[in-house]
């Protein structure tokens, strides 16, 4: 090999040495170096620790308790059906692959008579609370480990809080509602505890009582009542307010309406009492005198007739017009809703009361 030939050879090796160096250095600059040199950690690595975590599920249900006295029972009847497939609600109902359901409230674990219940379950001791029914209902297998229920459960408050509060319904005996401590501020997306009713004013005296107007008609004997239990809304709409509703009022709407009262109450001339008595002619007829109904003492304290004021001013708010009354439902906020029902409601009579 003659001396023109390895200058070629060398001139090359030169030229793919610089080629090289060039290359490697303008890749560096394309591709940005990790923090970690040498030592960085991998790829996959580095993604998971950039993933977000995982968001934290709640240690446990919510309570309810503050819900309940607002808690909507149609809905809960409604929410039932999920339920249907297993059980039965009605009293004396039969066994389904789970036990009957009616009384469950404050019922005894694992005691209906003739259902097989799991070892798990048959294992537990107490009484179906309204906070062991709250666990429960929340997630069935977290509360028993082992039991056969196969319902996931529901995860809303306001779910659990409705179908509870329809359960207490099912009962000729419900239990009372639980107590909410004050102290304890309301979770998030639960009902805020009730504010305590400002005293009634002190009664009268017969000589400062205002008198009539002449020609005005006398008031019925058993109506005179203070609107002050009622709160400012419904004290703030006049009798020719309630007229006007009632005139305008639509009887097919209110018979839609009182499905709301369905799961407490019958209609129908004869009906049989449920949680509630039976309403056939209920509007005028006295207060608490339902016979074979046992009434609470608020509303015998109540007293009177149930005069169209009375029902308008009750289906506000029940629980704040009789003090110690059982009727758990919520009530009507819309005017209009309460003079659709009870317009309805007048028309359950063979004499309807005459419209004020």
């Amino acid at each position: 090999m003659d001396f023109y030939e390895v200058n070629k050879i060398a001139g090359g090796l030169l030229l793919a040495g610089v080629v090289t160096i060039f290359i490697g250095i303008f890749g560096n600059t394309l591709v940005p170096k990790h923090d970690g040199g040498h030592g960085a950690e991998p790829h996959g690595t580095e993604m998971a620790a950039t993933t977000p975590a995982a968001r934290s599920q709640p240690a446990g249900p919510e309570p309810v308790a503050a819900m309940l006295a607002e808690a909507d029972i149609a809905r809960g009847q409604s929410i039932t059906k999920k339920c249907t497939a297993c059980h039965t609600f009605d009293e004396g109902g039969a066994a389904k692959q789970g036990p009957n359901l009616y009384n469950i409230v404050g019922a005894d674990i694992a005691a209906r008579e003739g259902f097989g219940y799991s070892d798990a379950m048959g294992e537990l001791s107490g009484e179906w609370t309204y906070a062991n029914l709250n666990a429960f209902l929340f997630k069935p297998k977290g509360f028993v480990k082992g039991t056969k229920m196969t319902f996931v459960g529901l995860k809303k408050a306001r779910d659990r809080a409705d179908l509870i509060a329809y359960l207490r319904t099912l009962s000729a005996s419900p239990r009372p509602l639980p107590e909410v401590d004050a102290s304890e501020p309301a979770k998030e997306g639960e009902a805020e505890p009730k504010a305590a009713l400002p005293a009634p004013p002190a009664p009268v005296q017969a000589a400062e009582q205002a008198t009539p107007a002449p020609g005005a008609p006398p008031e019925p004997e058993g109506q005179a009542w203070s609107f002050s239990l009622i709160g400012t809304a419904a004290a703030s709409e006049t009798p020719g307010d309630l007229a006007e509703r009632l005139a305008a009022a639509d009887l097919e709407k209110g018979k839609k309406v009182s499905r709301k009262c369905a799961p407490c109450h019958t209609f129908d001339k004869g009906g049989k009492k449920r949680i509630g008595p039976n309403l056939w002619n209920i509007v005028g007829d006295e207060v608490g005198v339902r016979e074979g109904f046992k009434y609470s003492k608020g509303m015998i304290a109540f007293g009177g007739k149930w005069t169209y004021e009375r029902l308008d001013a009750y289906l506000t708010k029940p629980r704040k017009v009789v003090k110690g009354g059982k009727m758990a439902f919520v009530g009507l906020k819309k005017p209009k809703d309460r003079a659709d029902v009870i317009a309805f409601m007048r028309t359950m009579a063979d004499e309807p009361l005459p419209l004020p």
